[in-house]
């Protein structure tokens, strides 16, 4: 603990010796605390310590993400300056729909369809494809963009067009009003309000999404009672055809037997037995047989129709809060949302446009040392370990 310094132990020890001797003296015992118990002077600067390395970690996480943030404001401000010409939009699962409708908008501001594809998007993927967006992710927003694929369609405008590709874009889906068609009835005109606001919605509260759940939940269960009733009557008609088919063999069996019984001189008819009697016993136990299930089954369906809408149930499927704007499609409102949503879901066709830039560093030298002095280089570049971008250990032999 203290080397060679046995002039500050002997006074520790003194100081120790005199302690107990006082406590033999006086009777009274002087406070303890165990070896592995910290002082309050050690428990307060581990404190200290904690506290001053844990800013540090927020510090160095700060500029982390604020680098990376740079760093991919500057890659997509690269990109952006080769993709003029392209641009995409992103349907939400439930909106497939739009993209078909909204068909003939493509031919009107000149543009085409470059690619389509639909995409499977996880929390991460959310947040890359709404970089920069001017789109609220609230929590139904990502529900409903996440709860199934997204369709994304890529669009090109033609090479001699030099028009702005974003507010063409944004201004066809967000500001054009859709003028009436002389040609369609008014119960199907298009509604006079942009397509972004046509196809977006507001959440609805837990009460009015179990309240659908269960009327879709009541519409399967008739039309399997429906099914099931007419694959009973079906039943029950080749049953019965069954029947008259084995009733007129059965008759003409005995039409035969009987001419038979003629033809070799004995009575038409043979004396009765009691046959008959079991015959009827067997059927009317199948009648009782069939009847009970179609009993449990209505049984079923008058449970079913008892659930409240209003009643959570323990195991059901995530609903999002009420009240919340859930949008239908989106368009990247500037360029750098462009190029990185690009980038995201179709790298491929980016890459084909974007040449490949080296990689930027800042003025630098290159020093080299002697292999045996590198213990003294060491504490040199721990001075100045901020400025060093790499170091390698090289040793050649030369015979």
């Amino acid at each position: 603990m203290f080397g060679a310094n046995g002039i500050e132990l002997c006074r520790i020890i003194e100081e120790e010796l005199a302690h107990m001797q006082k406590e033999i003296a006086t009777g009274v015992e002087r406070p303890k605390q165990e070896i592995t118990h910290l002082l309050p002077e050690e428990a307060k600067k581990i404190e200290v310590e904690l506290k001053l390395e844990e800013e540090h970690r927020e510090t160095v996480e700060r500029l982390r993400v604020l680098t990376l943030a740079a760093r991919k404001k500057r890659v997509n401000e690269r990109m952006a300056r080769h993709v003029r010409r392209m641009n995409f939009i992103m349907f939400w699962p439930h909106c497939h729909q739009a993209h078909y409708d909204l068909y003939e908008k493509w031919d009107m501001i000149n543009i085409q369809v470059g690619a389509k594809e639909t995409f499977q998007l996880t929390e991460e993927g959310a947040k890359e494809a709404l970089y920069m967006s001017d789109i609220d992710p609230n929590e139904a927003c990502l529900h409903a963009l996440l709860n199934g694929e997204a369709l994304v369609v890529m669009f090109r405008m033609y090479d001699t067009d030099n028009r702005d590709f974003v507010k063409l874009l944004r201004h066809a889906l967000y500001v054009e009003i859709p003028e009436p068609k002389e040609d369609v009835p008014p119960e199907k005109q298009v509604p006079p309000i942009p397509a972004y606001e046509r196809y977006a919605t507001i959440s609805k509260s837990a009460r009015e999404v179990r309240r659908e759940r269960y009327e879709a939940r009541m519409q399967k269960l008739r039309e399997e009672k429906e099914d099931a009733e007419r694959l009973a009557s079906e039943q029950a008609r080749l049953a019965r055809e069954a029947e008259e088919e084995r009733q007129r063999e059965e008759k003409q069996r005995q039409e035969e037997e009987r001419m038979a019984r003629i033809q070799a001189g004995l009575p038409a008819e043979p004396e009765p037995v009691g046959d008959e009697e079991e015959m009827e016993g067997e059927e009317k136990e199948e009648t009782e047989a069939t009847e009970e299930p179609e009993a449990l089954e209505e049984e079923k369906v008058e449970e079913e129709e008892e659930f409240h809408s209003d009643v959570s149930v323990e195991g059901e499927e995530y609903i999002p809060p009420g009240g919340l704007f859930v949008p239908g499609l989106y368009s990247p409102p500037n360029d750098l949302a462009k190029a990185n949503g690009l980038a995201y879901f179709y790298p491929k066709m980016v890459q084909e446009n974007t040449t490949i830039e080296s990689e930027h560093l800042p003025p630098h030298v290159l020093v080299m040392f002697n292999i045996d002095k590198r213990h003294e280089v060491q504490e040199l570049m721990a001075q100045y370990a901020d400025e060093i971008l790499a170091v390698t250990h090289s040793i050649q032999i030369l015979i």
